[in-house]
C-alpha cells in the first residue's frame, strides 16, 4: 500500500477539489501529512482519509468548519457530541418553520380553490368554523377603503415586535342592523392571524367558533337582498357578527373581488 498520495490523488480518491483541501490546510483544520522541501508539492497519508471523510460527513449535518475543526482538533467525542445535539436543535427548528410554510402555501391555494367553488350569490349555507383571530382596525363612516388598508398597515407595522404570523386574507366586520337595512356598513377592517397570539394585545380579537349563515356578495357591486336573508333569520341572532370574508378571483381589482358573508347564529 502506497504510504503517500499527491493531493490530486487525495483530491479523486476523496470525492473533493484541491482547492478544498488547500482551503482546510490554511484553517488549520487538516494539513498535509508531508510537503516536498523542493517542490512544494503536498501529499497525504492514507490515515487522514478518514479525517477528510468524516469532515465531509459533518459538513453533511450543517456544522461549520470552525466547528467540524473544535471537533477535529479536540479528538472528543464529548465535543461533537455537544456539536451534533446543537445541530440537531437546528434542524429541528428548520423543520417545524418549513412546515409552517408548507400549511400557509397549502391554505393560500385552497383560498383560491374556495373563492372559485361557484357557489351562487342567491345561495344560502350554513357552515362550522373554530375560533379565528385577527389583527382588526375600526372603520368610520365615509372613508375610502384605501384609508382603512393604510391605517391596518401601520397598525400591522406597529406590532412587529410581537410577532404575529397573517395569513393573507381581508375581511371586514359588518354592522348587523345596517346589512338587514340592506347597507354594507363596515364596522372594522382585518386580517387574519395564522394561529393564536401569546397575547391578545389592543387591535387584536377573536372570532368565536359556532355556526355561521353564509352567502356570497360583491359587497362593492351588489345589492342585499335584505328579504331573504330576514327569511332565514327569523328572530335576531343572540350575536350580531358578521363578517366578510374577501375571496380574489384577480390580482388586480380588488374592488370586484367576492366576499362570503358570514353571520353568527
Amino acid at each position: 500500500m502506497k504510504e503517500l498520495y499527491t493531493i490530486g490523488e487525495t483530491a479523486a480518491l476523496m470525492g473533493i477539489t484541491t482547492r478544498t483541501l488547500r482551503y482546510y490546510n490554511s484553517m488549520g483544520l487538516i494539513s498535509p501529512s508531508y510537503t516536498d522541501p523542493d517542490t512544494g508539492y503536498r501529499y497525504y497519508s492514507f490515515k487522514q482519509f478518514h479525517y477528510i471523510d468524516r469532515i465531509k460527513y459533518l459538513q453533511s449535518f450543517g456544522l461549520s468548519l470552525e466547528s467540524i475543526k473544535e471537533v477535529i482538533l479536540s479528538g472528543s467525542v464529548e465535543t461533537l457530541l455537544s456539536h451534533l445535539n446543537e445541530q440537531r436543535e437546528k434542524q429541528r427548528r428548520a423543520i417545524e418553520e418549513s412546515e409552517k410554510i408548507l400549511r400557509d402555501i397549502e391554505w393560500y391555494i385552497e383560498y383560491f380553490t374556495y373563492g372559485a367553488s361557484g357557489r351562487p350569490p342567491e345561495e344560502f349555507y350554513r357552515i362550522h368554523l373554530e375560533e379565528r383571530y385577527i389583527l382588526n382596525t375600526p372603520c368610520f363612516a365615509g372613508e375610502p377603503v384605501d384609508e382603512k388598508a393604510v391605517r391596518l398597515a401601520a397598525l400591522k407595522s406597529r406590532k412587529q415586535e410581537e410577532r404575529l404570523a397573517y395569513r393573507r386574507q381581508y375581511g371586514f366586520l359588518m354592522d348587523f342592523d345596517a346589512m338587514l337595512e340592506g347597507r354594507f356598513l363596515e364596522a372594522g377592517y382585518f386580517v387574519y392571524l395564522r394561529e393564536k397570539p401569546a397575547v391578545l394585545s389592543p387591535g387584536i380579537r377573536s372570532l368565536p367558533a359556532g355556526e355561521y349563515l353564509c352567502f356570497r356578495s360583491r359587497i362593492f357591486l351588489d345589492d342585499i337582498d335584505t328579504h331573504r336573508i330576514r327569511d332565514y333569520i327569523r328572530e335576531p341572532p343572540p350575536h350580531t357578527l358578521v363578517i366578510a370574508n374577501e375571496y380574489e378571483d384577480n390580482l388586480k381589482e380588488y374592488e370586484r373581488a367576492e366576499y362570503e358573508i358570514q353571520i353568527l347564529l
